[in-house]
């Protein structure tokens, strides 16, 4: 089965018969949350191959995984899983994979339900711009060091490019009309 093929059977929302209070269909089509898996799981990949070529280039591969994965495991107090860097690195993959699904079913719920309301997508976007920020924030103010050096802001910011590049490409792919929903909803704020 293709990647294409996955998104065949997304279920259109029908519009509502009558006026009656009763909603008798479904505000997401059941297939959304396997949508945003998948792009989700596609930008972590994206994400996770940038941050491995940087560390093979810096002569030690999978080092940011293994930093990471031992800080987030230190923190959580899993003293066992920071100690072994094979299993920091397995700890922090389940968590990255994991964190970029849940984006990605996130974006595919915000496109979608952006078709019956279209100022979703500026709040969205509000809300998204506020989160980089506060994440921006708190590894600068956090300091995070890998074994090859500072995890820099640059190294990051085009981790996160990369990655929302692919889930942006894939949503835009899946709804061409996104980008008219999207000039409606900035429409209405003015």
């Amino acid at each position: 089965m293709s990647l294409r093929g996955l998104f065949d059977d997304i279920v259109e929302p029908r519009p509502a018969r009558d006026a009656s209070p009763v909603i008798d269909e479904p505000l997401l089509p059941a297939s959304a949350a396997r949508e945003g898996l998948l792009i989700g799981i596609l930008a972590a990949a994206g994400v996770a191959l940038w941050f491995f070529v940087t560390d093979l280039l810096a002569g030690a591969p999978l080092a940011t995984p293994r930093h990471l994965g031992t800080v987030v495991a230190g923190a959580l107090g899993l003293h066992a899983v920071a100690a072994s860097p094979a299993v920091a690195i397995f700890f922090y993959s389940v968590i990255h994979f994991a964190a970029f699904a849940l984006l990605g079913i996130a974006a595919v719920v915000v496109v979608i339900l952006a078709r019956r309301e279209p100022g979703v997508l500026a709040g969205a976007l509000i809300a998204f711009a506020v989160a980089e920020t506060v994440f921006y924030y708190l590894l600068t103010a956090l300091r995070v060091l890998t074994p090859t050096g500072p995890l820099t802001l640059g190294q990051v910011a085009v981790g996160n490019i990369i990655g929302l590049g692919i889930l942006g490409l894939a949503l835009w792919r899946r709804y061409p009309e996104l980008s008219s929903e999207f000039d409606r909803a900035l429409a209405r704020g003015e």
